[in-house]
């Protein structure tokens, strides 16, 4: 034991301290740096992997977080999917799971300590060093709602609609950014928030307009609402996608934990996407985000820019 956990020493000095300072110099390592920062309000609970972080790390910490965490079994939910019977997978559950030990009788009491994206309009600008100079943007909106299959299939249309026209604003018409990555989603727990971005890379000369361009887009569609072109195309698509997510363990897995840690039933169905995705309810999800005022904008330009 007493090898592990000098080799393990070693192992951090030497390997992860290598892989940290290298990391420094890297402009998509900085942004996403700076993701995590804004994306948790900057709470000193969150940590993010450099040499920062490093130092504060020892062998003898690492055991000591083990042994807080998989020491004592008490409060501990195990899922369990994939192509089996319950019979055949018995005496593995009892013999691998039923011998973790439990020492307390109560569950340790679940904290909330509300790392989540300021409210508010916000900027963070800020210059990076790079050999190959281009700016990169992410653009956030974030607000408290219900995590329901309603409000998250309608947030998962409109974000699908938006991708579709930044594609062609940001990319076909302008030419100035390959592939425009956009996403929608609610979070779970005791802060269920709804979580739409846009992040790109471009030239610095063309970034203020693309910006402005995702600004337009989700404006214009909670002004107008979707077309009938693009309203049919998410409706197919979902329904598409039904069949082919159900052949794939993460997505019942994913359905049983949603289940058991929070009490939703999160499944798709037809059904579910012929009542909530229309013109009406995209337009309506859109119409929250921008009047909720929970923007936030990050962006890092070439030094000197």
């Amino acid at each position: 034991q007493n090898h592990f956990w000098i080799g393990s020493q070693y192992y951090i000095n030497t390997k992860w301290r290598a892989i940290a300072s290298n990391l420094g110099s890297n402009p998509d390592f900085r942004f996403s740096e700076e993701n995590e920062k804004v994306a948790n309000n900057n709470s000193p609970r969150h940590f993010f992997f450099g040499s920062d972080l490093l130092g504060k790390v020892s062998a003898a910490g690492i055991k000591n977080g083990l042994d807080m965490l998989f020491g004592d079994a008490a409060g501990s939910e195990v899922y369990i999917g994939g192509d089996f019977k319950p019979e055949e997978i018995k005496p593995f559950v009892e013999k691998y799971l039923g011998a973790l030990p439990v020492k307390s009788k109560v569950a340790r009491n679940y904290v909330n300590h509300k790392m989540f994206m300021a409210p508010g309009m916000h900027e963070d600008v800020f210059d990076f060093d790079m050999k190959n100079p281009q700016t990169s943007a992410a653009i956030y909106y974030t607000g408290p709602i219900q995590n329901t299959k309603d409000n998250l299939i309608q947030l998962r249309a409109m974000s699908y609609i938006l991708e579709m026209r930044y594609i062609e604003s940001l990319r076909e018409e302008n030419g100035g950014t390959y592939s425009p990555s956009v996403e929608g989603y609610i979070s779970f727990g005791p802060n269920e928030r709804y979580n739409f971005n846009v992040t790109f890379q471009t030239q610095y000369e063309k970034s203020k307009d693309l910006i402005e361009k995702v600004h337009k887009g989700i404006e214009s569609l909670a002004a107008n609402g979707p077309t009938d072109e693009e309203l049919t195309k998410t409706v197919e698509s979902f329904k598409k996608n039904i069949p082919e997510n159900k052949k794939r363990i993460s997505y019942f897995m994913n359905l049983i934990e949603e289940y058991y840690s929070w009490g939703k039933d999160m499944s798709d169905s037809d059904a579910l996407i012929n009542k909530n995705v229309t013109k009406e309810t995209v337009q309506k999800i859109a119409q929250l985000l921008v009047n909720n005022k929970n923007r936030t904008e990050i962006i890092m330009n070439p030094k000197g820019k």
